[in-house]
């Protein structure tokens, strides 16, 4: 299965679907699930999975993904320009043979399959791990400055996806996803920007087979200037209303519990 691509059996495939199925699953989501339910009595609450604090958020985060993807996209454009190296260049031909590959889609079954495990999934148990626990702990270490523990949690992030040339677009949509989690203090609304963020394309593959105009701008992967000038003004907008109305973490959130949490322990 190392080496599966688009010409192997559709049973490769589909154990390669299962397999990264599996390890989103043993990875990321076991390892935080256990780790809240038996370090805290209220586990849903630590890792922020509660309502945004105000039901625009919803809406404007799924306008801030929408805006991002395409700068996020013209991004990785210009990364291919640049000479990383012959290993950089066979870990990328690797990694978008592999995914091209499992992005082959013949049926609405397919499609569904590939929605769940490589959208839904992704986006919940990366989410729970990266942003949940993982700045929780990091503005431990960094002794409270959001900030570095945002951009930290974004460059992990990005390592784990063994892409080069788009180690910077992941990068910064890492920090977006931080961004999101932080202003609006639950953890489903990062879920959500990843989930369409990496379902976008997914659906565009999928429709390319039926549409002419997006089959031409799957397979040059480039945008016309006007969709990139439009993403940045609709991000721009997005996330300017998203900070007006922003629902912080509070700032007893990096500790494990809170005062009256303590005292009920110890009672």
């Amino acid at each position: 299965m190392a080496g599966f691509n688009e010409k192997s059996p559709r049973s490769i495939l589909d154990a390669a679907l299962i397999l990264q199925l599996i390890e989103e699953l043993e990875m990321f989501m076991l390892p935080v699930l256990l780790f809240a339910y038996w370090a805290h009595p209220h586990p849903r609450n630590y890792l922020g999975l509660k309502k945004p604090g105000k039901p625009i958020q919803w809406s404007l985060v799924i306008f801030l993904i929408l805006g991002a993807a395409p700068l996020f996209l013209f991004i990785e454009n210009l990364m291919q320009h640049i000479d990383l190296g012959s290993y950089a260049k066979n870990i990328q031909n690797t990694t978008d043979s592999a995914m091209k590959a499992l992005l082959t889609m013949n049926s609405t079954t397919d499609f569904l399959k590939r929605f769940l495990v490589m959208a839904i999934t992704p986006a919940i148990c990366e989410e729970l791990f990266f942003r949940s626990i993982g700045i929780r702990f990091l503005n431990r270490i960094f002794r409270k400055n959001i900030t570095a523990s945002i951009i930290v949690s974004a460059l992990l992030f990005a390592a784990v996806h063994s892409s080069p040339y788009g180690f910077v677009s992941i990068f910064l949509a890492g920090v977006l996803l931080g961004v999101i989690y932080y202003l609006t203090g639950s953890v489903w609304c990062s879920i959500l920007a990843h989930c369409i963020y990496n379902g976008l394309q997914i659906v565009l593959l999928f429709f390319s087979g039926h549409n002419g105009a997006i089959k031409s701008f799957m397979e040059s992967n480039s945008l016309p200037p006007y969709i990139i000038i439009s993403g940045a003004i609709i991000f721009v907008v997005a996330l300017w209303l998203l900070i007006k109305n922003k629902t912080p973490l509070p700032s007893d959130w990096p500790m494990d519990f809170t005062p009256q949490e303590l005292s009920q322990n110890a009672s």
